[in-house]
């Protein structure tokens, strides 16, 4: 049962360890990622849904709960093009363009 920890501290968020590029466990992850995604080859969508999620995984590996703030970010800039594109004017869509701007630049 001493793989299964190992594998399951592989996939957890540590914050006095987090993942970095020159960690072994990286070099892990990494080569499992790549052997996936040669068999994704020829699967666009499924490829572009792997790549994603691994992002995501990686990131939430490097920086933890910073990922929630990205995935807001995320949604949060998806619905201001969906107002952008639904505007009927070119005065509210620029309104919402730069509420949209201000809004990413404000968690920098």
């Amino acid at each position: 049962m001493n793989w299964w920890n190992s594998i399951s501290q592989l996939f957890t968020y540590d914050p006095n360890r987090p993942l970095i590029f020159t960690d072994g466990a990286f070099l892990v992850l990494f080569t499992a990622f790549v052997a996936v995604y040669v068999l994704l080859w020829k699967r666009d969508v499924f490829r572009s849904v792997y790549i994603i999620l691994f992002g995501f995984l990686f990131y939430y590996l490097a920086s933890g709960g910073f990922l929630f703030l990205l995935l807001a970010t995320i949604s949060l800039d998806y619905l201001f093009s969906v107002l952008i594109q639904n505007a009927k004017s070119n005065a509210v869509r620029k309104t919402w363009l730069v509420a949209g701007i201000s809004f990413s630049l404000s968690f920098l």
